[in-house]
Formats: C-alpha cells, structure tokens, sequence
C-alpha cells in the first residue's frame, strides 16, 4: 500500500496493485458520529476531481463525498452498506469504500496532503 493523502474536504486515497482506493477519514467519520447510511456510486461511473461519487449520514448530520482524483469505478465495498456504523470503528485505510481506476494520478495527487499532516493541520 503507498502513503495515504487526504483532500480537505476528507476524503482520502491510496493505491495498491494499480488500483486507488477512496474514501472517508476515520477521523472525521468519529467527528459526524455515528454513521447511519453511506450512499456509493455503481461500477463503471466515471467521476472528475471535485464531483460528488456519494453521502455518507449520521444520526445528526450528513456530509456529500467528493472524488479526490479522476477515475473510474471499478468496485464498491459492500461491507458498510448493511452496517455502516463499522466505519467508526476502523482505521481509515480499512474504511476504503470505492475501487479506481486513474490515468492522472500524478497530477490530480498535487492539492492532496498526507495523512499525517492533514490530522496535524485540517481537523
């Protein structure tokens, strides 16, 4: 697995055997708090950098997920869909919700930060 980067809107990627895997912080997931319900995208959509690909909802709040690079969907976790309030329980490169593909990873990458400082410096 290489490094994890986070977006500021807390979004987070990291890829693994060619593939990048998207998601929700851990850390802003326990700030929402219990987490009701995740909205996911369906294999074979194509996302640009910025667009909406789903929501995740908790008891109080609810919070819009954008992609964080170009790409397109390749697999969804299915894991969270019965019982999403896992996701308060995990470390974030356990919380991956979507699977990509990415042509442009190296350019869409550059706004991302690491995950060590974006704990330091976004939350």
């Amino acid at each position: 697995m290489s490094e994890i980067l986070c977006s500021k809107t807390h979004e987070f990627v990291y890829e693994k055997n060619g593939f990048y895997y998207i998601g929700v912080t851990d850390i802003f997931l326990n700030k929402l708090g219990k987490i009701i319900k995740v909205q996911l995208p369906q294999i074979g959509e194509q996302y640009t950098k910025g667009e909406i690909f789903g929501y995740v909802e908790a008891e109080n709040s609810a919070s819009e997920m954008f992609m964080p690079i170009t790409g397109k969907i390749e697999a969804i976790n299915t894991r969270f869909k019965d019982n999403p309030n896992e996701l308060n329980n995990l470390q974030t490169e356990d919380i991956w919700l979507i699977k990509i593909s990415a042509e442009y990873f190296n350019e869409d990458k550059k706004d991302l930060i690491c995950y060590n400082k974006y704990k330091d410096e976004i939350i």
